[in-house]
């Protein structure tokens, strides 16, 4: 039998935070790469610049049954 696991993420990212400190820590917490994300640029209110991140980890897993 084999167990899956999937982990859903999505994350926005406002013009006030640090876009790469935030992908530093989902790398040394969860080994999830910059490229990983799928990043799409918005606006927001007053035009300003938000970017939305999106990313999908799937982890097989054999079962020793």
């Amino acid at each position: 039998m084999e167990k899956r696991l999937e982990v859903d993420i999505q994350l926005i990212v406002h013009a006030t935070e640090d876009l790469e400190k935030i992908l530093a820590t989902f790398k040394e917490a969860f080994d999830i790469d910059r490229e990983d994300f799928d990043m799409q640029n918005l606006t927001g209110h007053f035009e300003n610049p938000i970017i939305m991140l999106h990313a999908k980890i799937k982890k097989k897993r054999r079962s020793s049954l």
